[in-house]
Parts: structure tokens; C-alpha cells; sequence
């Protein structure tokens, strides 16, 4: 068998430790290596991320002050070379000296002040920088920053490509794209929206040069021809290759395929704050629940590659609790459960979803729930009319995805009201104050033991319905190496290379 199956980070010890090693061996390197992925990139800007694949692709070109290693899920240096808590809420950071932006400029202290300043301002970094009381430059390679609170979960958090450090005089030299210029392995040469983008290796790179000296990043978003092109030789790694496909691949003696647990996890939620519809009623919440057969769906949708889910939480994610029940597949059950809530004869469901894959989810439910007298009206809208409606709060329900990154603390993106990701609308004040508590214990079993609490309450007042985890299928040009599959919600594709025989 030519695959690969791996469980989240064995892959990385085979093809990812070496990737910022001096090579002193006569091995050769592909000049160019060519990455297919599925979304389409929307933003530079690291400030104003949305998904998981901008993710990835900004850890090409930009650095966070720490990084997280995939392989003992540890902190590790990444523009900062130590740190040191001064107390509970006080940490200062000493950069490297050596760590430089493309535009030439060392990286200082006073770019990690600016870079927060105008992180408060930014879509999708304001939740982050808003735990910081101040931020101080002691000098051109110390910084020092002050929480609001404590916050066991600070270095995960600053390890997010979302936190990425930016180039103070690139701003200055061009307020409107400034964000283009990073301090990361890559120098972003190029972006041509919905086709490409071109990056030249950085041999100033403070850890060494990457073994490949170019690298090209092509959005193709449709399935078969992703998958095609990595066997005409036009792509060396196809992102999320279908089950349907992978036989073909399988036979292609110069393919290998990549099997592992991905974060990313596909779910159903309800309009928590929605009045005057049976979806309000709990009850009615956990009929549905019990109506749906998470391995219909996964058969459905990747033809059995995926992992049903209990607890809406990663499961790699600090304080995931294995030891939750769910809810299992009882029509009998569930049909009891609407009859206690006084809707044995069923009602009408508008179901919300984004054109695509989640179509066949919600067809799949839509059927189950038949069942149990629920009459599944699906509407089908594109991103960007889901996002405006669930923004709105004009919904019932929905299926949606999210990709879990490792800290505890990410309970707060969708349970914490008006967390960041609460696509449900969810409100429980007990959950809240559980959250808040949680990241600032220091006591490993007192903390772990807050996060069961939370979960247990969650799956019990039931705003979202965890369907599956995805089993993520990667296809590679034999000698791929240097990616760290499925270490968080992004794959980390900056040390990549293709070995040339």
C-alpha cells in the first residue's frame, strides 16, 4: 500500500523535522514546488483572516512571536528567541537579533507594539489583542506586555498566524498594503485573486532558507481537477482529495496519499435566541439530535472518512472531554421527546446552508429527520449570504465548519456570548463565568475539570449538534516532504520540498 495513514502528527517525524535544517547532502530539491488547495485566498492581511486556508498560506510569509510545535505540542521560539513570566498577568519577550522583514528592516520591539495597536482595530485580531492591558517596548529586542487578566493560553494564542508580527515601516511606506511584507520563510512575490500566488525563498530567513527556492500556490476549487493535475505533474500536493478519487491516486505509482485526524469539524447549530419556533424548545433540540446518524453523513459526505462527534470541542483541544455520552441514534427516543415537547405531529424546519458539500449533509438529514415528522426545508445560499444571515440572526438553523486549534480558551470562539465563532447566538451567563475561570487556573486537573463542566452543561442546553471530525486526505508527488499535516486548524506548509532522484 502506497498510503500513508497517519493520526494527526506522525507524519511530521517522517517528513516535516527537517524542514529548516542546513542541508549538507548531495540531495537534490525541486526549484518549484506547486500546491493545489480548495479556497480561494481573500485576504493578506493577517489582522483580517476568515478561514482556515488563509491560515496556512499566511504562515508562509509572515512569524508570530512563538510558534507551536506539532510534534511534542510545545512552545517554541519563532521571532522571539525566550520569554520569561514576570508575574501572572507580565511576560517580556527577547527577539532574535538576527530576525529581519523582506523589506530589509530588523524586526524590533517597537514593530510588535504597532503590530497590536493595529490588531485592535482588525476584524479578526481584536478578540486577541484585547486581552493586552499595554504593551511596551524596554528596548529594540525586548517587549513587554501586560494582560487585562491572566491567561494560561497566551502563547497558544500568540502562535496564531492571526497574531503574525508586521513591519512597522512597511506601513509607512505603504499604509494600504503594508501587511504584505512579513518576516517568515517566504517573500510573497505575487497574488492573483482566484488563481495564484508566487513566493521566492528568503535566504535571510533568521532560521535558515527553506530547500526549495520557489514556491507557487494555485486555488483550484473543484475536486476531480485538483486531484488530475497532481497526476499530470501540473501540481505536487492536491489538498483535500474526495474518497471517490482516491483509488486513482492510489495507483499512480509516483502518488502517495496522506491519511490523517483533521481539527476541522462539521456541525449543526440553532438559533439559540430565536423565539416563537419549536427549535427554542430543548427538547426539541435533543429530538433532532437523536434523529441524526452521524455515520449516514459521513458515509454520505467522505464516503467514510471521518470520526462522529459527541462534545462540540477539538479533539486535540486542551480539556476535551472523551468521556461524554451525546446523543445516539434513537428514532424512538427522539419521536418521544417531540411528543413531550407537543410536537408529535411534527413541523417545518428551514435548514440554512452553503452551496456544496454541506448540500448532501443537509439532504442526508433532511431524510432523517423525515422520520420523526420534521419537514427539512433547506436553503441553499452562497458564503457570503450565510455569513449576512447568521450575522443577522435571522435564522432557525444551520450547518457550518470550524477548524479547532489546541488551547483550551478556543470554548470561547462558540460558546462565550459574542464569542467570535458563536454562530448559534448561545447566551448562558453559568458558561461564561465557567470560561473565564478556566483560563486563568493554573491547576491542570482544577482547569480540565472546569472545561467537562462547561461541556456538559453545552450538550445539555444543546445550541449546536457536533456531527463528525474530518478524516483529511492529502495527495503528494513521491519526495514531498517538510509539511506538518493537521498540527492545528492549518496545515503548515512553509517547509515544504519535492526530493529530485
Amino acid at each position: 500500500m502506497k498510503r500513508l495513514a497517519v493520526l494527526v502528527f506522525a507524519f511530521i517525524l517522517v517528513f516535516g523535522m527537517t524542514a529548516y535544517a542546513e542541508d549538507t547532502s548531495d540531495v537534490k530539491y525541486k526549484e518549484e514546488v506547486v500546491l493545489g488547495i480548495r479556497q480561494q485566498v481573500t485576504t493578506l492581511d493577517p489582522q483580517a483572516l476568515t478561514n482556515t486556508v488563509q491560515n496556512q498560506v499566511l504562515k508562509l510569509w509572515h512569524a508570530t512571536l512563538v510558534d507551536l510545535d506539532p510534534v511534542d505540542n510545545v512552545i517554541v521560539p519563532d521571532l522571539a528567541e525566550s520569554w520569561n513570566w514576570i508575574d501572572d498577568k507580565t511576560i517580556e519577550f527577547k527577539l532574535f537579533e538576527n530576525a529581519t522583514f523582506h523589506n530589509g528592516e530588523p524586526v524590533k520591539a517597537s514593530d510588535v507594539v504597532f503590530t497590536v495597536n493595529r490588531g485592535l482595530e482588525g476584524v479578526a485580531s481584536k478578540s486577541r489583542m484585547s486581552l493586552f492591558e499595554s504593551v511596551e517596548a524596554i528596548d529594540d529586542h525586548t517587549v513587554r506586555i501586560t494582560l487585562i487578566n491572566p491567561n494560561v493560553d497566551l502563547l497558544d494564542t500568540l502562535a496564531l498566524p492571526v497574531c503574525s508580527i508586521l513591519s512597522e515601516k512597511a506601513f509607512e511606506d505603504d499604509p494600504e498594503e503594508g501587511f504584505k511584507v512579513g518576516a517568515g520563510p517566504w517573500i510573497l512575490d505575487e497574488f492573483v485573486l482566484n488563481d495564484y500566488m508566487a513566493f521566492t525563498r528568503f535566504d535571510a530567513y533568521h532560521f535558515g532558507p527553506m530547500k526549495t527556492a520557489k514556491l507557487r500556490v494555485r486555488y483550484i476549487p473543484e475536486d476531480s481537477s485538483r486531484a488530475i493535475a497532481l497526476q499530470t505533474g501540473e501540481i505536487d500536493m492536491c489538498e483535500h482529495v474526495l474518497p471517490i478519487d482516491l483509488p486513482l491516486l492510489e495507483a499512480d505509482n509516483n502518488i502517495e496519499t496522506v491519511i490523517f485526524d483533521s481539527p476541522n469539524c462539521q456541525y449543526f447549530f440553532f438559533n439559540y435566541q430565536k423565539e416563537g419556533v419549536p427549535t427554542s424548545n430543548k427538547l426539541v433540540r435533543q429530538a433532532i439530535a437523536h434523529a441524526i446518524n452521524r455515520e449516514d453523513i459521513i458515509l454520505a459526505c467522505k464516503d467514510g472518512y471521518g470520526t462522529p462527534g459527541k462534545t462540540f470541542w477539538g479533539m486535540n483541544q486542551y480539556g476535551y472531554y472523551d468521556g461524554m455520552e451525546g446523543y445516539e441514534y434513537d428514532i424512538e427516543k427522539a419521536k418521544a421527546l417531540l411528543a413531550e415537547a407537543g410536537y408529535a405531529d411534527g413541523f417545518d424546519l428551514p435548514l440554512t446552508v452553503i452551496s456544496g458539500e454541506r448540500v448532501i449533509s443537509a439532504e442526508v438529514i433532511q431524510a432523517q429527520l423525515k422520520e420523526i415528522g420534521i419537514n427539512v426545508q433547506i436553503n441553499e445560499v452562497d458564503s457570503a449570504g450565510m455569513t449576512s444571515l447568521v450575522t443577522s440572526g435571522d435564522f432557525v438553523c444551520g450547518l457550518w465548519g470550524i477548524g479547532f486549534n489546541s488551547c483550551g480558551d478556543e470554548v470561547r470562539r462558540v460558546y462565550y456570548t459574542n464569542g467570535s465563532n458563536n454562530r448559534s447566538w448561545y447566551t448562558n451567563p453559568e458558561v461564561d463565568r465557567l470560561i473565564d475561570e478556566a483560563v486563568v487556573e493554573l491547576d491542570d486537573t482544577a482547569r480540565k475539570e472546569l472545561y467537562k463542566q462547561i461541556q456538559e452543561i453545552a450538550i445539555d442546553d444543546l445550541p449546536v449538534i457536533c456531527l463528525y471530525y474530518e478524516n483529511e486526505i492529502m495527495g503528494c508527488v513521491k519526495g514531498l516532504g517538510g509539511i506538518e499535516w493537521g498540527c492545528s486548524s492549518a496545515n503548515d506548509m512553509s517547509g515544504v520540498y519535492v526530493v529530485v532522484e
